[in-house]
């Protein structure tokens, strides 16, 4: 199954407008869970297609997070945000929860979301901004499930006798 050029094209460009939003949000935010992914696939042996789709996956979902809030750039999927939401927070909950359904046994990324929230102070804010992460996370996953990246195994699982 194809991409329409045009998916592509909103795709790449969700993805490189998150280096974008280094002003709006703290850029170690996106470097932490960036780097949560990649040690992930270097521990798990993921091979690269996966990795490039768990990446994108977790750019795109920060991307939604983050410009719901600040609505700066028109939307890739679409969610809709409380005025005054925590980018932070936002992009925190988004990047672990499609993480977290990514990769349900990855060790640290409890460890990560927790310190994570700990640096943003309690309140509205902060809590508004992880229902906008969930919500940009869920819409992520939604938007992937079942989109033809893992077909079925064609092939007989295990090794054939000798000469097959």
């Amino acid at each position: 199954m194809t991409m329409p050029s045009t998916m592509k094209l909103k795709v790449l460009l969700a993805i490189a407008s998150t280096a974008l939003f280094a002003g709006a949000a703290r850029a170690d935010v996106i470097m932490d869970w960036n780097a949560k992914v990649d040690a992930i696939a270097t521990e798990k042996q993921i091979p690269p297609i996966p990795h490039g789709r768990a990446l994108s996956m977790l750019h795109v979902a920060m991307f939604e997070a983050v410009n719901a809030i600040t609505g700066e750039y028109e939307p890739y999927i679409g969610i809709t945000a409380p005025a005054g939401a925590s980018v932070d927070a936002a992009e925190a909950t988004a990047a672990y929860k499609v993480l977290k359904a990514l990769f349900p046994n990855a060790p640290d990324i409890d460890q990560a979301y927790a310190d994570s929230l700990a640096a943003i102070p309690s309140g509205l804010a902060k809590t508004s901004g992880i229902d906008v992460g969930n919500a940009a996370a869920k819409a992520m996953i939604d938007n992937r499930t079942n989109d033809g990246s893992s077909p079925p195994q064609t092939s007989p699982v295990g090794l054939p006798a000798p000469g097959v």
